[in-house]
């Protein structure tokens, strides 16, 4: 868990290992509606430098989103 210092408000950080297990559960939430993800705004994998400058500019309210598409 990590302070900010200009706000106080606390963050956590976590990390998840790609494991089978971690992705079921995962998936175990979601069909459950247990988990939310929230989606700021998606990117073409053609504007990833924007989305990259969108996501460091702190007006974000959510994930930001690469769509790639498969041809």
């Amino acid at each position: 868990m990590l302070w900010t210092s200009k706000s106080g408000k606390r963050v956590i950080c976590a990390l998840a290992s790609e494991s089978g297990d971690n992705l079921y559960f995962i998936k175990g939430l979601i069909e459950a509606g247990k988990y939310k993800s929230i989606v700021d705004q998606c990117f073409p994998m053609e504007r990833a430098a924007e989305a990259h400058r969108y996501a460091e500019s702190g007006r974000k309210k959510g994930n930001v989103v690469i769509t790639i598409v498969h041809v």
